[in-house]
């Protein structure tokens, strides 16, 4: 049978599986739309440049951002400057083509707009200008990585060409007013993404070149038009950096003296010589530093202790003595839940004096937008960002947070969080979610979704499996390579300590994870496929020996660092060939599954999910339905948000069928 015939079947297969359930999936978009935030739009981005202020925001429940313009003080925002729907047309709007921005940025007197779009969730992408604020946005190249950065020098767009691998192979840049691009420099094809982005004091072209285990920061050299390192690349460092009047801070972790914050006087010489950077603190013990920003005379720095993200202020020259920076209106622990939060830096151009945008998240509630003065030790809501946050969101019943760490077969403490219905006893049906790759951490976040669950009596579970960042670059080199096995293990263990407490029942625990996170769930699931009643595995990774022995497959190179290169290590390839879901099916009683895939997937092939789901069918013992849903975009799913709810809704309906809670 061919991939054509067999995507028949499976389409065949979903489709009497889903008729019963079409008035569950409508009735969960309904709730969707009720649970969706009705708080303003987060910024994506802030631009103040000279003739004005601009903010990229995404309004919840919308599928493109808006361009706004603000003024400062006013109660709301001002005319929408580019509505990003409308440039995405009629055909993204109706689901028949992709809209996915990559980055959108601003020269720093906001007379041109460039932006990067993949209209075939290809995960290639054409970069497209437009004068302000009323011009057409025009293409100017293609074949180009997400990433933009500004050279405000020249006054010109800088970009990066990739090839058929999708590896940046071309520093490239094209001036707004002629539309003419050219060559900067060639980079050489390997294993290393390349991240563009512009110095917040929109003076520097910077650009992050990292695999998943490092990072360095380089910048652009005018004087020779490639990169030069910010400072000589080290082994194992992941290097974050911002530059302001000159000067350049940078926060680095992994490092063989331990983390510390850098900071440097000018960038007169490439790369700066060790002796010309001075040590501003050094991170405590257990801590690393994750982000890093210049405020006028200090320093604010994102650290990442005992799992959880804090904004703070070091103090010169002195170890681990940090000053904390707060946030007023902290919506705090409800009915126990936890005061965990996540906090990122909002990207774009802030001269002298402007205050740092920051958006922060939790579990139980939607991100907020934070404003943070220059010198002040307290971050505050800013006022255009909506109503209070109590108030945003209708139709989402309160939940408790549950936070403990699970021993691991090996005895490595493993940090589970559990959200669970407000006021719940008992063992309730639950969803278990884990990631687990390139030290991505899943930390706290709202999600539309999960109440849905929650009204229906199911908890959702998060494992916290080595291989992530949750507890620092430490626990992802221990999940990396052949801690791929010890990460499965880690989510075993997290599953049956559910059990053990209480926390669910036998027959009530449904296993979900996509992308990578699916290669260690799909594994777990071939481990003790009877300790779950159901299984969702989301454009699963789980042919992983065979894709990452094809060096020519797009992005196959790039993914050697945290998997292993299995055509050069044979003990990577015994790491693989036990770990791939694909070839570790046997005779057992597996749960009911659903796979799903995408025909524009450059990064796992719809083939991937097709070849697990006939293994599974052929050694089941169970009988139960084994379901692969294919649609015909890419990776990151839908770029229209009604498609995107209607996909949710299909797993959710399929989750709460297998676990019995489907009538309500």
């Amino acid at each position: 049978m061919d991939e054509n015939e067999a995507l028949a079947e499976e389409a065949a297969r979903w489709e009497a599986y889903a008729e019963p359930l079409g008035r569950l999936c409508a009735l969960l978009c309904e709730e969707f739309a009720r649970q969706t935030p009705n708080a303003t739009a987060l910024p994506l981005a802030i631009h103040r440049c000279t003739t004005g202020t601009f903010a990229l925001v995404l309004t919840p429940g919308q599928s493109q951002p808006r361009l706004l313009e603000y003024v400062e003080g006013a109660p709301a925002p001002g005319r929408c400057i580019v509505d990003f729907a409308r440039e995405a047309g009629p055909a993204a709007a109706g689901g028949t083509a992709e809209f996915i921005l990559g980055d959108v940025v601003l020269d720093p007197r906001g007379r041109y707009l460039a932006y990067t779009v993949d209209t075939s969730g290809a995960d290639t992408f054409e970069v497209r200008l437009r004068t302000l604020p009323a011009g057409e946005s025009v293409t100017v190249a293609e074949s180009a990585a997400p990433s933009l950065a500004w050279d405000s020098g020249p006054d010109r767009v800088v970009h990066l060409r990739v090839d058929g691998q999708l590896r940046p192979v071309e520093l490239r840049a094209t001036d707004p007013r002629s539309g003419d691009t050219v060559r900067l420099a060639a980079l050489a094809p390997g294993g290393d993404y390349v991240e563009l982005a512009t110095s917040s004091d929109g003076t520097e072209v910077l650009a992050a070149i990292e695999q998943h285990s490092r990072r360095s920061m380089w910048v652009l050299d005018r004087a020779t038009g490639g990169l030069s390192p910010l400072r000589e690349p080290r082994p194992g460092e992941r290097v974050y950096a911002d530059v302001r009047q000159g000067r350049c801070v940078m926060a680095v972790s992994g490092a063989a003296d331990g983390d510390a914050v850098l900071l440097a006087a000018s960038l007169d010489d490439l790369p700066v010589p060790d002796e010309s950077w001075a040590v501003v603190c050094r991170a405590s013990d257990g801590a690393t530093f994750e982000d890093v920003a210049l405020d006028g005379d200090r320093v604010l720095v994102l650290e990442r202790r005992a799992g959880r993200r804090l904004l703070r202020c070091p103090l010169p020259g002195v170890r681990g003595a940090q000053e904390c920076v707060g946030f007023t209106a902290d919506r705090g622990p409800r009915d126990g839940g936890s005061p965990a939060s996540g906090i990122r830096f909002v990207a774009g151009l802030r001269p002298a004096g402007a205050p740092l945008e920051l958006v922060r998240s939790c579990w139980d509630q939607e991100a907020r937008w934070y404003r943070l003065a220059t010198g002040a030790t307290v971050a505050r809501p800013f006022p255009g960002a909506g109503p209070a946050a109590a108030a945003a969101v209708t139709g989402g019943p309160g939940i408790t947070v549950l936070e403990t760490a699970v021993a691991s077969a090996d005895g490595v403490l493993v940090p589970l969080t559990v959200l669970r219905p407000a006021a719940a006893v008992g063992p309730l049906p639950t969803v278990l979610y884990a990631y687990g790759s390139y030290g991505i951490p899943v930390d706290p976040d709202y999600s539309l979704f999960r109440p849905s669950l929650f009204r229906r009596g199911v908890s959702f579970a998060i494992a916290h499996v080595r291989g992530g960042g949750e507890l620092g670059p430490a626990w992802h080199e221990a999940g990396r390579g052949a801690g791929k096995l010890s990460a499965v293990q880690d989510y075993l263990g997290c599953a049956r300590h559910l059990i053990a407490q209480g926390l669910t029942a036998p027959g009530s625990l449904a296993a979900r994870a996509r992308s990578a996170g699916a290669a260690l769930v799909g594994a777990a699931v071939n481990q003790e496929p009877g300790l779950f009643a159901a299984a969702v595995l989301e454009v699963p990774f789980v042919d992983c020996l065979q894709t990452l022995l094809r060096a020519d497959d797009p992005l196959t190179e790039l993914e050697w660092d945290e998997w292993g290169n299995p055509l050069a290590d044979p003990r990577a390839r015994a790491v693989l060939a036990a770990l791939a879901p694909v070839d570790n099916v046997r005779p057992a009683a597996y749960p009911a599954m659903l796979l799903t895939g995408g025909l524009s997937d450059t990064r796992v092939a719809v083939a991937e999910p097709l070849r697990l789901a006939s293994a599974v069918r052929t050694a089941s013992t169970a009988g139960r339905p084994v379901l692969v849903r294919v649609n015909g975009v890419g990776h990151l799913g839908h770029s229209e948000v009604a498609e995107d709810w209607r996909d949710e809704a299909a797993v959710l309906a399929f989750v709460l069928t297998e676990l019995g809670k489907d009538d309500a």
